[in-house]
């Protein structure tokens, strides 16, 4: 019989765990959940990142009337769940404007707003990121990279 010891790595942020140091050191530079995190999507898009992440999450309303009413039983949820899904889609064009249409920065507001990230009614991140990926794939095709 052989046994093993091994570390076990965990992000600070959003407590996803792996088995390799540097993975997770890369992990959580890049972790959503991290206030000072480096977009990869804006490098990606020209380098410029938006304002700072403190600014956008300041843009959005606070969800801690919605998290205090999940925690209780309370007839009025959904008052408090549409107000907030409401606020949320006012504030998605500005929150959109500031992080230069960047959907990883976008989320990342959400996220560290401690928004549920589908409350964002107007905001698909997959979507948002194939799109982009396949600007990126089509501007590569024309100058003929591929």
């Amino acid at each position: 019989m052989r046994t093993k010891k091994v570390n076990r790595y965990w992000c600070d942020y959003c407590n996803k765990a792996g088995l390799s140091k540097s993975a997770m050191e890369r992990h959580e530079k890049h972790c959503t959940l991290n206030p000072a995190r480096s977009c990869r999507v804006c490098s990606l898009l020209g380098g410029s990142h938006g304002i700072p992440m403190s600014e956008l999450i300041a843009m959005l309303p606070d969800s801690a009337p919605y998290h205090a009413s999940i925690s209780t039983i309370n007839t009025d949820d959904w008052k408090i769940h549409k107000a907030l899904s409401d606020a949320v889609k006012a504030a998605m064009p500005a929150l959109r404007e500031a992080a230069l249409q960047c959907p990883a920065c976008i989320m990342a507001a959400l996220r560290q707003a401690k928004i549920p990230v589908p409350m964002a009614d107007d905001f698909d991140f997959k979507a948002e990121m194939k799109s982009i990926f396949e600007d990126i794939n089509e501007e590569r095709f024309q100058c003929g990279v591929y």
